[in-house]
């Protein structure tokens, strides 16, 4: 299933922290873009293995994604993080609005961000 598959605005808590928690194994696979979510510990935990994956040229682009969280923009915080180690501007893309998931599917459907496969 891909993000903009699911129904916006009715997603629980369940699925939000299988999407955000679960799951999360490296297959080894190359794929089109790694999706980083915001999170307070993004740029120690998350945003370094998203980095890793891209330099071991197993995807070609990151989407960081988190909006204002009062004190920063958690996107920007983290692309500033991942340009200061050499990754490119054109292979990142960051969703600088939304704090939750239920927004980055009307995201997603919307066309405005890469959609990803989530299962």
């Amino acid at each position: 299933m891909y993000l903009s598959e699911l129904e916006e605005g009715i997603l629980s808590k369940d699925q939000v922290h299988k999407i955000l928690f679960e799951d999360i194994s490296d297959d080894g696979e190359h794929c089109d873009c790694v999706f980083v979510p915001s999170s307070n510990t993004s740029n120690k935990y998350r945003t370094p293995a998203a980095i890793e994956l891209f330099h071991q040229v197993r995807s070609p682009k990151v989407l960081f994604s988190g909006g204002d969280n009062g004190e920063f923009i958690e996107s920007e915080s983290m692309r500033t993080f991942a340009l200061e180690r050499n990754v490119p501007e054109n292979a990142i893309q960051i969703e600088p609005i939304y704090k939750e998931i239920n927004g980055l599917v009307r995201y997603a459907k919307q066309g405005e961000i890469m959609d990803f496969k989530i299962d």
